[in-house]
């Protein structure tokens, strides 16, 4: 999680859990938690994950 200047809305950044996949996904949340924006960045490489 991240503070951003001029912003009083932190930031949380994720990436794929597929260590060749560039899958990047950042959240942004207000104060009372309520998020605010998603922005996904790239494409999955690889086949979805098998539930089990």
């Amino acid at each position: 999680q991240k503070q951003v200047k001029g912003s009083d809305f932190p930031r949380s950044y994720y990436k794929c859990t597929n260590p060749a996949c560039p899958v990047k996904k950042k959240v942004e949340r207000s104060v009372d938690g309520q998020v605010t924006e998603i922005i996904y960045k790239g494409q999955h490489n690889h086949e979805p994950p098998q539930k089990q």
